[in-house]
């Protein structure tokens, strides 16, 4: 007796397929390969910009796109993602990152695509069938993360995964692990990032082996210096597949609470392959959604939810170590007497400062970014080192800052020729902002006369 599924079956299947970035048919490169849930994208945000994620692969989502994009995060994050493709096929994603002082960061996350039930019939005839039973199949992937910074300018990190599919009574495992990179060249707020993912064993039904499928992401992100808006851009080869183009940006119209996304995605072969989305931001929660037409297909809407906690972890560069009034991760980070005044005042301009961005906290601590790039002027503008433009600087300095409680953190970093050369942190009570801005100032500057020598 052989045994079939019925019409909605074929609709669960093809809505599953057409709703991954795949263009298997589209060239010469047509094939298919098994664990196709591995293909689809992770995140609203990501989704709404086309899925350009290699080279900003910077929260709890960015494991999928590149596993080094959380090398220097800052605080703990949890992520849910519930996306609705297509009938009553469902992907689901949980993440957890944890970043570690000194170590770098770990974290492990769960995808799970629920391909809902389908009817199980009998042919008795060419013209009949009858209706025998439902049966369900669902695709699982648990995995663990790791990620570091190697050099100021370069992080690695990997991922090892195990793969599960069940289809009825049937199921085949494998194992995986993907490898990525992010490069930061001299330019501010340029990335590049490349990644080689789904590199294991192959999946076994019964009798017939399904490859994972390979993918090699390489692609770049700009954002502007104040992190206003951004674009990103990747290229990305599936194996047995043609080259595809993921292109997105954002912008932050309600600057750290509200962004605009929007981008295309080439592999999308049943729909426009464009994108939009938007996200709200609050404190230490943020939701984000996207919107992906798939033309007769229907519509994707995907919705992700971020909890950050915790305080931020020293960046690279020393401990905290408590002091009377500050506790720092800088060896320069000490309250002493002011530095005499800089020589060489003839000297062109060469020092630029950022405003810097404010990262989660009330909102009237919103102008403690806008006043850091005066607090530092202030001590430099008298020796003649301060640049009118970013184009005139050999050095820059730029930072953010949180508010968690009564107490204001603040990170700044010390570019020189667009290379990063110094990593500062600093805490203290948010009632005495500016006994913390002297110490600020005070560290970047002795760290200033050291590089340039005056």
């Amino acid at each position: 007796m052989r045994l079939l599924t019925n019409h909605k079956s074929l609709i669960t299947f093809l809505a599953l397929f057409f709703s991954l970035p795949l263009s298997a048919e589209s060239g010469s490169g047509a094939g298919s390969t098994g664990a196709t849930f591995l293909e689809i994208g992770v995140g609203a945000r990501n989704a709404a910009m086309g899925e350009a994620g290699s080279a900003w692969a910077d929260d709890v989502y960015g494991f999928y796109f590149n596993p080094a994009g959380v090398s220097r995060a800052s605080r703990k994050e949890f992520g849910l993602v519930h996306n609705n493709l297509f009938q009553d096929v469902s992907y689901n994603y949980f993440g957890y990152l944890h970043p570690l002082e000194n170590v770098g960061t770990v974290g492990a996350s769960v995808t799970y695509v629920d391909l809902g039930t389908a009817r199980r019939t009998t042919i008795a005839s060419a013209a009949t069938n009858s209706y025998l039973d439902d049966f369900s199949s669902h695709d699982i992937a648990l995995a663990l993360h790791y990620a570091r910074p190697v050099r100021s300018f370069l992080d690695l990190g990997a991922t090892l995964r195990f793969i599960n599919e069940k289809l009825d009574n049937k199921s085949a495992s494998a194992v995986a692990v993907d490898f990525g990179a992010i490069w930061r060249p001299p330019v501010t707020g340029l990335s590049l990032g490349v990644s080689l993912s789904n590199l294991g064993s192959s999946l076994r039904f019964v009798r017939e082996n399904d490859e994972l499928p390979l993918t090699v992401r390489v692609g770049a992100g700009y954002k502007s210096p104040n992190r206003i808006w951004g674009l990103a851009g990747d290229m990305v080869w599936v194996k047995r597949q043609d080259i595809e183009g993921h292109f997105g940006g954002e912008v932050w119209v309600w600057p750290e609470h509200l962004a605009l996304r929007g981008g295309f995605n080439t592999g999308n072969d049943a729909g426009s392959g464009a994108t939009a989305g938007a996200g709200f931001r609050w404190d230490d929660i943020s939701v984000d959604y996207a919107y992906t037409p798939f033309g007769d297909l229907g519509d994707a809407h995907q919705v992700s939810l971020t909890y950050q906690f915790g305080e931020p972890r020293s960046l690279p560069g020393g401990t905290v170590k408590p002091t009377s009034t500050l506790s720092t991760a800088s060896d320069y980070n000490r309250v002493e007497p002011p530095l005499s005044p800089l020589a060489g005042s003839s000297l062109r301009p060469l020092v630029y400062v950022f405003p810097f961005a404010y990262r989660s906290g009330e909102p009237d601590g919103e102008w403690i970014g806008e006043a850091m790039p005066e607090i530092f002027y202030h001590k430099w503008r008298r020796q003649g080192i301060v640049a009118n433009s970013i184009r005139d600087a050999r050095i820059t300095v730029e930072g953010n800052y949180w508010i968690v409680g009564n107490t204001l953190i603040v990170n700044a970093t010390l570019k020189d020729e667009g290379w990063p050369a110094k990593t500062f942190q600093w805490r203290g009570d948010v009632s005495k902002p500016f006994l913390l801005f002297d110490a600020v100032a005070e560290s970047v500057s002795r760290e200033l006369s050291l590089r340039l020598k005056i």
